[in-house]
């Protein structure tokens, strides 16, 4: 028992003295540690010393400024010139905007260089207002249209004033101009494009149907008239259609309301002149009526002749009036 109570007496003090030993060495590495740290901190001691950075300021203040915009102003050009924004938009009431974003402004103009010079021209008349087209203007939008059939059926006339009150529109792909359940009170005229017109089958069950295709030159929507052939549009009131643009498309529009007015009042004047033309031609058939006619221009020359001979009288009694008097002034 004694020789037990000898050996773990020697095994603790030897466990004793290796923890002493453990813990002299670890609190020589920390003060060590904090011995280099404060070297590195001392400016004069590290000549590698980097100081750290100073903080960063404060953000500027957010300054408002209020400025009202009005209807057709246009708000954030930059992105056309793929700019950053230099300021902060925020709506006051509803809005109602047109979105224009920078690929499709690219693609509108990387387009326009490949369009011919007669289809640029047409396109800059077309985006005049209206009421500032001058009638040169009309004339070069007549001869610019005149390939399309729409337009080479009409008269010189009815042309010009047509040209006058059409409008210039562009769509893209898969666009749809209008459908069976709305109202459409326009007539699309395709300068450039294609477009499909649609209707429900006659089961009026099902997908729409195409029934018809229009190409660059036709015409297609509400318009009547009397000397254009039957279209699409003679026979939407039985039965209504939906027209959808099948590849970017331009169209001219004309409002219906429009150009039945212009047309009436075309045809009115085409009627006038040909019952003009009528009783000139009834006249010189009418042997009896024609002889009347030429006595009563007879007589009313020989009227006018004897008057403007009685005229003559008149004045040549005046000027020798005249001429005593002015004999006496000189005695």
């Amino acid at each position: 028992g004694e020789d037990e109570r000898n050996q773990k007496g020697r095994r603790e003090s030897e466990q004793d003295k290796s923890s002493h030993d453990k813990n002299g060495n670890g609190g020589s590495e920390k003060q060590e540690g904090e011995e280099e740290e404060k070297e590195d901190d001392d400016p004069n001691s590290n000549p590698n010393y980097n100081p750290p950075a100073p903080p960063l300021p404060p953000p500027p203040a957010i300054t408002i400024v209020e400025e009202d915009t009005k209807v057709w102003d246009r708000l954030g050009q930059e992105a056309l010139d793929r700019m950053p924004y230099t300021f902060s938009l925020k709506a006051k009431s509803r809005c109602v905007l047109a979105k224009l974003d920078t690929a499709a402004y690219e693609s509108v103009l990387a387009a326009l260089k490949k369009e011919s010079f007669d289809h640029l021209k047409l396109l800059h008349l077309f985006l005049k207002d209206r009421t500032r087209r001058s009638p040169s203007d009309q004339a070069d939008i007549c001869a610019l249209l005149l390939v399309l059939r729409f337009f080479s059926i009409l008269s010189g006339e009815a042309r010009t004033q047509i040209a006058n009150h059409l409008e210039y529109i562009a769509v893209p792909e898969g666009f749809n101009l209008f459908t069976d359940s709305t109202s459409n009170q326009f007539c699309f005229i395709i300068l450039q494009g294609s477009v499909s017109l649609l209707r429900k089958p006659e089961t009026g069950r099902g997908k729409l149907e195409e029934f018809a295709v229009k190409e660059a030159g036709d015409h297609f929507g509400a318009l009547t008239g009397s000397n254009l052939p039957p279209t699409a549009s003679t026979t939407a009131r039985r039965k209504p259609f939906q027209a959808k643009t099948k590849s970017p498309c331009e169209f001219a529009l004309i409002n219906r309301f429009d150009y039945n007015r212009i047309m009436r009042d075309v045809f009115q004047h085409a009627l006038d002149s040909r019952v003009s033309l009528i009783r000139a031609l009834v006249d010189m058939c009418n042997p009896s009526r024609r002889k009347k006619q030429v006595e009563g221009a007879r007589e009313g020359g020989k009227g006018r002749g004897e008057g403007g001979r009685d005229r003559d009288r008149e004045e040549d009694e005046e000027g020798e009036g005249d001429d005593d008097d002015d004999d006496d002034d000189d005695d």
